[in-house]
C-alpha cells in the first residue's frame, strides 16, 4: 500500500522476559514466563483527515430512502494515504504458563500438555497532536491449549492424541450505521464540471448506502466470538531399512463448532406492515445487519507421510 520507503528509520523493540523452569517428577516439567515489550517508530501508512461529501437526512415524506430527503455536506475524516511513516508506537505484555509431560522410556504411553496465555497488546500514534491508543488486531488476552497423547500396541506404534484449544475472540471494527454513498457524476448544466449527489441502485430505485464505522473511538471496539476447537490425530509407525513411515487420521474441529472468521455487513431496505394499507404502514428504511464467515468445519483428513 506504500508509494516509497524512503527516509524511514529502523523499527525499535525493547524486550524485558523474566521466567521460571522447573523439572519435576515423573517427567513433568513447568515453566512461567512474564514479558513487557515496547515497540518505538513502528512503520504505519500515514493517517491524516481528508475532505469528502456526506448526505446528511435533513427530512423527508419519503422517509430514509427518498433522496429528495439529504442534503450534501463538505465533511473530513480521517484516511490511511498510500505512504508510509514511523508514526506509530506499541506495548505487548503477558504471562504464559507451561505445563508439560514427557516420554521417560519407550514403554511410557502418555505425554501431554497444558499451555495458558495472558496477553495485552495496544497501538499507540499521534493526530494533531493528540495520542491515539487502540488494541491490536491480533491481542488475544485469553489463550488455552490442552494436549493428550497415548501410545498403545506393539512396541507403542499406534499414537492417539488429542487438542483441544480456546482463544479469546480478535478485535475488529463494527459498523454503527449505515450512510448513503456518495458519488460525483457529470454537472448537467456546466460543462467539465461534476456534482455529488447520492447513488441510486438501478435495480431498486433506491440510494445505495454503505456501512459508517464511525470515527478513531470505534477502532477496535468490539470483539469476535471466543475461538474453541477440539483436533483429534490416530497415527500407525513402522520402521524400515530405508527410513520411517507413518499412516494418520486426522480429524480437524471434531465437534464441528462454527467459529467466526470476520463479520460481512449486510444492508437491506426493509419494507414494514404489508399486509396495511399504504395509508398505515411505516416508511421503508435500511437495516444493518452482521452476516459470520466462519471457519473449517470438521474436516478429516487420511494420509501418509514417509521420511529418511
Amino acid at each position: 500500500p506504500y508509494r516509497s520507503l524512503d527516509n524511514l528509520r529502523a523499527e525499535e523493540a525493547t524486550h524485558l522476559v523474566a521466567g521460571l523452569s522447573l523439572r519435576l517428577a515423573g517427567g513433568w516439567h513447568a515453566r512461567v514466563e512474564t514479558y513487557i515489550k515496547e515497540f518505538r517508530h513502528l512503520i504505519v501508512q500515514r493517517l491524516a483527515p481528508s475532505s469528502r461529501f456526506r448526505a446528511v437526512y435533513i427530512g423527508s415524506i419519503g422517509g430514509l430512502t427518498d433522496v429528495s430527503g439529504y442534503q450534501i455536506r463538505p465533511d473530513t475524516a480521517l484516511t490511511l494515504m498510500p505512504e508510509a511513516v514511523n508514526d506509530a508506537n506499541g506495548r505487548a505484555q503477558g504471562l504464559e504458563v507451561l505445563i508439560e509431560r514427557r516420554v521417560q522410556s519407550p514403554a511410557d504411553p502418555f505425554s501431554g500438555w497444558l499451555a495458558y496465555t495472558y496477553a495485552s497488546t495496544t497501538r499507540r500514534r499521534k493526530l494533531n497532536g493528540e495520542e491515539l491508543v487502540t488494541t491490536f488486531d491480533y491481542d488475544r488476552p485469553h489463550a488455552l491449549d490442552v494436549a493428550l497423547n497415548y501410545r498403545f500396541g506393539l512396541n507403542r506404534r499406534w499414537q492417539l492424541g488429542a487438542v483441544w484449544r480456546y482463544g479469546t475472540g480478535f478485535p475488529y471494527t463494527p459498523p454503527l450505521r449505515v450512510e448513503p454513498l456518495v458519488g460525483s457524476v457529470p454537472h448537467p448544466n456546466i460543462a467539465d464540471s461534476l456534482i455529488y449527489v447520492v447513488m441510486i441502485d438501478p435495480d431498486t430505485d433506491l440510494p445505495r448506502f454503505m456501512p459508517d464505522y464511525g470515527d478513531h473511538t470505534n477502532v477496535n471496539s468490539a470483539r469476535l466470538p471466543d475461538y474453541r476447537r477440539l483436533d483429534l490425530r490416530l497415527s500407525y509407525k513402522r520402521t524400515w531399512t530405508a527410513g520411517e513411515w507413518e499412516v494418520y487420521l486426522d480429524v480437524i474441529n471434531v465437534y464441528n463448532r462454527r467459529n467466526v472468521f470476520y463479520y460481512q455487513p449486510v444492508i437491506d431496505v426493509v419494507e414494514y406492515d404489508l399486509d396495511l394499507p399504504v395509508l398505515f404502514r411505516r416508511l421503508p428504511a435500511p437495516t444493518l445487519a452482521l452476516q459470520p464467515v466462519y471457519m473449517f468445519p470438521l474436516l478429516p483428513t487420511l494420509g501418509l507421510s514417509f521420511s529418511f
